[in-house]
């Protein structure tokens, strides 16, 4: 499976520290763009993920998103 996402990150060469912006409870990381935005305008390279199921209940199987997550970060 996959995650759908968004990477926000100012005009700058060189490596730069990642934030991970990974809200639970149903939330997308989209709700959470300005403080992403801000964060990159500092400097940082920013990637927001969504849960496959929202982050609801116990029908999220846990291991299988911090996978994700992982992978994602890999793939940065």
């Amino acid at each position: 499976g996959t995650s759908a996402g968004t990477v926000y990150a100012a005009d700058a060469a060189g490596g730069a520290p990642l934030v991970v912006v990974l809200p639970g409870y149903g939330a997308r990381h989209g709700g959470y763009a300005a403080y992403s935005e801000l964060f990159a305008s500092h400097g940082f390279v920013v990637l927001g993920l969504d849960t496959a199921d929202g982050g609801f209940g116990a029908a999220s199987d846990h291991a299988l998103e911090a996978a994700r997550v992982v992978a994602a970060i890999e793939w940065m």
